[in-house]
């Protein structure tokens, strides 16, 4: 991500304009592969002397803004050492002061042989002095490892990061997806709850005409998507904006996209709309491979425990009616009556649980569970509200960050009672 004072943007008529560059641009290429070659892994180099390298080829390119960026960018790929378990304040205590005894009490002919001296007299500081005794400062910490990445496709990265630095002070976020490629709409949808974001999912009418001219049969599924935006959220909204931030690569895989939010970077709210005309690059690869730790977790769990039921793929969207529509989390299927029912978990972050309920009470032949995270429903407004609620009573529970098995399994049982 960009900081704030790293963004370049325009602004006309209310609307914020990202400034993106062009990534065939000859001389931003040779920018990029520049500062690539100093970010190095191999040579081991310190951050402070990356910082003054890095810093005489920003200076002597004509845009230090943009530039900046660019290095930002592949800071934002680069892992640095860590010190190791030492208390260094003491240990330099120790070495300063009995180095600057021997000074004192001895003379030496050159530095050479102060530094043998030193080494013979600290014999048990060794270790330490040759790994840095300022290994505990950020300047001197080595560049271990970096992602690697081409120049032009550091540069895409740079557009992308425009366009995400800018969400994290966005409002509420309506994503218009216009996509024949279901796999693709499947992959964003596991984006969006992998990230954990607030979502409301809508399919639009059909326009009467298209229908007389049976248009319909080529144009490609469209569904409306709102996400809640950081500036919507009271709680933890930094992390949330991050999230969301992290979510749009995955927008731009798509065919035909649009986002269209609200942007209050000072006191002043700008609109930003941004499509697939932008041509922005998803650098996102082998989504489909990533199982998060969490999920890998409760996944072997519950096969080693559970022998009624079974965790099955491919998890559909479920159709509430009244254009309302829901990607459950998880599906099961139960082994000896072949009966599927889904799993839809509310994170801390969501914000009108009584929709959702309100629905699934009318649609009560769907076969859905619900989990709440626990500080959700912690929260006075929702007590009531699921207090009030049969269905959650019934088909729902409660969970700390992640759902126990033992809860899922209850209410999967209580829910196959009533579509047996």
């Amino acid at each position: 991500m960009l900081t704030k004072d790293l963004l370049r943007y325009g602004v006309r008529n209310g609307a914020i304009k990202p400034s993106f560059i062009q990534t065939n641009n000859e001389s931003l290429l040779n920018l990029a592969n520049n500062l690539l070659s100093l970010y190095n892994p191999e040579n081991n180099p310190l951050k402070k002397n990356l910082t003054e390298e890095a810093s005489i080829i920003i200076n002597s390119f004509g845009d230090i803004k943009l530039a900046k960026g660019i290095n930002k960018i592949i800071l934002d790929q680069c892992k640095f050492s860590s010190p190791d378990d030492y208390d260094y304040l003491e240990h330099r205590a120790n070495i300063f002061n009995k180095t600057a005894d021997i000074l004192q009490k001895e003379s030496f002919e050159n530095y050479h042989a102060y530094q043998s001296a030193i080494y013979a007299k600290l014999e048990s500081e060794n270790d330490f002095i040759e790994n840095g005794i300022y290994a505990d400062l950020p300047e001197y910490e080595k560049l271990v490892k970096r992602k690697k990445i081409f120049p032009k496709e550091l540069l895409e990265r740079y557009n992308t990061s425009l366009v995400q630095s800018l969400l994290i002070y966005s409002s509420q976020l309506t994503l218009t997806i216009n996509d024949s490629d279901s796999g693709k709409i499947r992959r964003v949808f596991k984006y969006l709850k992998f990230f954990r974001l607030v979502a409301e999912i809508t399919t639009p009418n059909m326009k009467k005409r298209d229908v007389e001219n049976k248009k319909y049969k080529k144009n490609p599924k469209k569904l409306i998507i709102t996400i809640n935006g950081p500036s919507s959220i009271f709680d933890n909204s930094r992390k949330y904006g991050l999230q969301l931030a992290s979510f749009f690569p995955a927008i731009c895989s798509l065919e035909k996209w649009k986002i269209e939010t609200k942007v209050k970077l000072t006191s002043t709210e700008f609109d930003l709309k941004i499509s697939q005309k932008s041509e922005l690059i998803c650098h996102y690869k082998n989504f489909t491979d990533y199982i998060p730790p969490e999920i890998k977790d409760f996944h072997k769990i519950f096969k080693s425990t559970e022998s009624n039921w079974e965790i099955v793929g491919n998890t559909p969207f479920l159709d509430l009616g009244n254009q309302e529509l829901i990607f459950p989390d998880l599906t099961f299927q139960h082994k000896q009556q072949k009966k599927i029912i889904h799993l839809e978990l509310f994170h801390r972050w969501y914000y009108n649980i009584e929709k959702r309920l309100d629905l699934c009470e009318v649609c009560n032949n769907i076969p859905l569970i619900i989990g709440i995270d626990r500080c959700l429903a912690k929260k006075q407004d929702n007590k009531a509200i699921l207090e009030y609620s049969s269905f959650f009573k019934n088909f729902g529970f409660v969970f700390n960050d992640f759902p126990i098995t033992s809860k899922i399994i209850k209410a999967l049982e209580t829910k196959l009672k009533e579509i047996i």
